[in-house]
């Protein structure tokens, strides 16, 4: 090979390195220089963003909306190279507003972002659609978007739930719930048949005292999913006090179980509803699932009630009447019955009642006869007893019988006679001198009392008359006038003087 071939090679190769230090400098440039805006290929990964909103975090009463950050949001570039996308919230309602987020996503990766918002005191309790997350690229042009949602928590809220129930006669039972996180429960225990169930609800408005919003128009209603758990009469609605902003209450309903409820399960669902100045109602529900329970033996002591119902000494004998109700599942035969106080000597013992199971034929009442001679008025307390097998207590109650003082009232009686005319009427007068320091004027009074008397002599009536004579003329108005007559004289002669002098 001869020097110029050499030659030509060595320039070719040179050239050639040349070239490719041209495009690594290119290459190297574009590596390090901005990346360009998205013009497809992105995405964001959620259907739906949530924003959850309290409005609890309003403290001041000129405040007009707080600032919330929405849940996650995730941006996918499905490209090879690095872009940039704005993120941003379009279709928001009048009085909110947003701040849009500028990112960078590599090649082919994810990047996670929030957005924040100025929300309003305006939407209700729950969840509603205020707009959408939309990633703008280049010339701000939609890639991608997602439903915005707000999540707005309720103000008015049942913070605790207490249940007090009977599993069987005097045996109490109560369970207690924190209602603030949960919203169905379900009693430990069984609940006795025709029996006393309590309901202590505590019920807080969350809103900031400083915000000075009340809710007003508080409700709270109970209802089972069978109105043959509640005996007739059972208010199903209570009208509640107004709430400030961090007010709490307590609200305590009792209720009886009507005796002919079904042996089942029931579920209460309990609704607390009320409405804020601003216009935003609220209405939450609570639901409590029990089980009524019959027991095999279960005498119930029904009813005790007096004849007359306020017994007072006035009587000579009281009727008190005491009504039994076989409430279990079996047939009872030997069901016994005792009543006992002993200040009244009152010592009744009653065996074999008979009551069939609960249903046709299992009821009993008596009444029984007190004699209130040498009773003192008091309070007594009967203590009452059932049985089963004629000696088992079942059932327990204490009465309260009140016995009152005789008080008898008083009545004057008028006898009124007619004055006929032959019936003589005489009349007397008494005149009273009456002495007056001031005036030293000498008033008379003259009281005249009328007497009736019958031709019998009976007396019919008597009133007395005042009155009051003054003399016409005192000493002091004689003197008076006899000084005016003078001075009137006085100035006749005057004028009688002048007139003859000017003649």
């Amino acid at each position: 090979m001869n020097k110029n071939s050499v030659g030509w090679v060595k320039i070719k190769l040179k050239i050639l390195i040349g070239l490719l230090a041209i495009i690594l400098f290119i290459s190297s440039f574009s590596a390090f220089a901005d990346a360009p805006f998205a013009t497809t290929g992105i995405e964001i990964t959620e259907n739906e963003i949530t924003i959850d909103v309290d409005y609890e975090k309003f403290n001041d009463d000129n405040q007009d909306t707080i600032s919330v950050l929405t849940n996650q949001i995730t941006v996918k570039n499905n490209n090879p190279t690095e872009v940039k996308i704005l993120l941003d919230v379009s279709n928001l309602p009048s009085d909110y507003s947003s701040e849009s987020q500028e990112l960078t996503i590599a090649g082919n990766a994810s990047v996670n972002a929030n957005l924040n918002l100025n929300v309003p005191h305006e939407e209700e309790p729950g969840n509603s659609t205020i707009g959408d997350v939309v990633v703008l690229g280049e010339g701000n042009v939609e890639l991608d978007k997602a439903t915005l949602t707000q999540e707005t928590k309720s103000m008015l809220e049942m913070t605790h739930i207490k249940v007090k129930y009977y599993i069987e006669a005097e045996n109490e039972e109560s369970d207690s719930f924190d209602s603030d996180t949960e919203d169905s429960f379900e009693l430990d225990e069984k609940v006795q048949v025709y029996s006393e169930i309590t309901l202590e609800i505590k019920i807080k408005n969350l809103l900031d005292d400083k915000y000075d919003v009340d809710i007003d128009n508080v409700k709270l209603t109970i209802e089972a999913d069978d109105n043959d758990l509640f005996e007739s009469g059972f208010d199903e609605e209570y009208e509640l006090d107004n709430l400030k902003g961090e007010e709490k209450i307590e609200e305590t309903i009792t209720f009886m179980i009507d005796e002919e409820a079904d042996v089942k399960e029931y579920t209460l669902e309990l609704t607390l509803e009320g409405e804020d100045e601003e216009g935003i109602e609220y209405k939450l529900k609570k639901e409590i699932t029990f089980e009524l329970e019959s027991k095999k033996d279960d005498i119930r002591i029904l009813n005790v009630e007096t004849v007359p119902e306020e017994i007072t000494l006035c009587e000579s004998q009281v009727t008190y009447s005491v009504s039994l109700k076989n409430l279990g599942h079996k047939d009872q035969k030997y069901v016994a019955l005792s009543i006992f106080n002993e200040e009244l000597k009152i010592n009744e013992n009653i065996q074999t009642i008979n009551l069939e199971e609960h249903g046709d034929e299992d009821s009993w009442d008596k009444e029984f006869t007190l004699n209130l001679k040498n009773v003192k008025a008091k309070d007594y307390d009967l203590d009452i007893t059932t049985y089963v097998d004629n000696d088992e207590p079942v059932d327990y109650e204490r009465f309260k019988l009140v016995i009152g003082k005789c008080i008898k009232e008083t009545v004057e009686k008028v006898e009124v006679k007619e004055v006929s005319k032959e019936e003589e009427i005489v009349e007397s007068v008494t005149e009273v001198i009456v002495s007056n320091l001031d005036t030293e004027q000498n008033n008379k009074e003259t009281v005249t009392t009328t007497t009736s008397t019958n031709q019998e002599g009976d007396l019919i009536s008597s009133s007395a008359v005042v009155e009051t004579v003054e003399d016409s003329y005192s000493k002091e108005d004689f003197i008076v006038g006899v000084m005016l007559v003078a001075i009137v004289m006085i100035l006749i002669l005057i004028i009688v003087f002048f007139v003859v002098l000017l003649k």
